[in-house]
């Protein structure tokens, strides 16, 4: 689960202000192969199986492009086996976030999430509000959302949107 942090003035966990290569402004400091794997990814998805240990070890990688970019991640609880975590914005904007992502973890994330998604905190959120209604919820996500759709509630009802 990624969410990007507005910076808000400057931001101290990045080193304070000043005019530097990570500025909000976006600059040439990004590779030009972003939507390349790494040789370690590409090894982690040739078996086409994801494992925690794999979407750790990608994480891992992830975490630590970011720092070498000069961004740490802000990594927060892990909640039903997905990391949480953060980036400053300067990092969205010059595209470094997305170059490590894209490069490191990416796919990894994508298909643990969705391997995930039936014992996701969001399907507990849609399970508890099912009840709320009369309805016994089911056991996939698909089925959830079908349940939702067929007694008329909004998705975001349920999660609190």
């Amino acid at each position: 689960m990624r969410t990007a942090l507005v910076a808000v003035g400057c931001m101290l966990i990045v080193g304070g202000c000043g005019n530097s290569a990570h500025d909000s402004e976006p600059d040439d400091a990004v590779p030009e192969n972003t939507a390349q794997p790494s040789a370690a990814l590409a090894e982690s998805l040739a078996d086409q199986e994801v494992s925690y240990d794999d979407y750790l070890a990608g994480f891992e990688r992830f975490s630590s492009c970011m720092e070498s970019e000069g961004y740490p991640l802000l990594i927060g609880d892990e909640v039903n086996m997905v990391v949480d975590y953060s980036v400053v914005e300067a990092a969205v904007v010059n595209g470094i976030e997305e170059y490590c992502y894209g490069r490191e973890f990416e796919p990894l994330d994508v298909s643990w999430q969705i391997q995930r998604e039936d014992t996701s905190e969001g399907a507990e959120m849609i399970r508890v509000c099912l009840r709320e209604n009369g309805i016994d919820p089911a056991q996939t996500m698909a089925e959830l959302t079908q349940q939702l759709e067929s007694a008329g509630i909004a998705t975001e009802t349920c999660l609190g949107y």
